[in-house]
């Protein structure tokens, strides 16, 4: 299985009409001399072939392909280790809400794996995720893993290194009002972590500007960076320890979520899993992977 199948697939359904649009620039000069019925029955033909292989490639390569490649992978990494599979379906919305930044919705939950511990339910599956509406951005895939936890009312997110990447920037809540916990910078503490991000927030929010994107402390409304829960810095030094692709964990409403780019492997899984497990031993939980 390669490491980044969603990437592959997106590449590879883009690169026949990227050839196609080469071919027909190049070919414009070639074909000049030739009568204009020819000329069109030739662009026509490349065309239809275009169009073929377009569908061949969506067909054995595409994001549906790599879902059916993959589902009999997790379904046998869940027998032997204990785990149940379960059907597709509409993500957990709590969820969603934690750790999907803003301008994406998840349509389905895929490729999905739960197994029930002392402490909840644990699960493995991967988000199909698309835009809002008016957006030109195109169907994108992530991985998530998310574990119970005793977190508390507030909200904190972490990514493990910066990015510009939209779908692993802060969580849609990281922006709006200052409520509960709030954003500051802790820049003063000797813990500065420059490719490291950071943000923490009550029910509603935080602040991208002072949290998300710097060393990010917690403070009450009106109160000092001191009250922040005592655990933030301990899950950021987890996430930043952490060897992996792009991803971003969130905390809140009793759950750990680790949302990931790509590489659905089951053994990337599993150390998804020990960090998800870790983080919510930090916060209080008893999560069990």
């Amino acid at each position: 299985m390669p490491r980044f199948p969603w990437l592959w697939s997106q590449g590879a359904v883009l690169l026949v009409p990227v050839l196609t649009l080469v071919a027909l620039v190049g070919l414009a000069p070639v074909l000049a001399p030739l009568p204009r019925l020819a000329q069109l029955a030739i662009f026509t033909v490349i065309i239809v072939v275009a169009v073929l292989a377009f569908l061949t490639v969506q067909r054995h390569w595409g994001g549906t392909a790599r879902l059916h490649r993959l589902a009999p992978v997790r379904a046998a990494w869940a027998a032997q280790h204990g785990w149940e599979t379960a059907p597709n379906g509409a993500p957990d919305q709590d969820e969603v809400a934690l750790a999907l930044p803003r301008g994406w919705r998840a349509d389905r939950a895929m490729l999905r794996l739960w197994r029930e511990g002392p402490a909840g339910q644990s699960r493995i599956e991967t988000w199909k995720l698309r835009a809002v509406p008016g957006s030109t951005r195109g169907t994108a895939y992530r991985e998530v893993v998310s574990v119970p936890a005793r977190t508390g009312p507030g909200r904190f997110a972490v990514t493990n290194r910066a990015t510009i990447d939209p779908l692993l920037g802060p969580p849609a809540w990281v922006d709006g009002a200052r409520e509960g916990w709030d954003a500051a910078r802790t820049a003063d503490d000797g813990h500065r972590q420059e490719n490291s991000s950071g943000a923490v927030g009550g029910g509603a929010a935080g602040n991208p500007e002072e949290g998300y994107g710097a060393e990010a402390g917690a403070r009450a409304a009106g109160a000092s960076a001191e009250s922040a829960p005592d655990w933030t810095r301990r899950v950021r030094d987890l996430v930043m320890a952490h060897q992996d692709t792009l991803l971003t964990v969130a905390v809140g409403a009793g759950r750990v979520v680790v949302c990931a780019l790509d590489d659905p492997r089951p053994e990337t899984a599993e150390r998804r899993l020990a960090l998800a497990d870790a983080v919510a031993a930090a916060v209080g939980g008893e999560a069990e992977a």
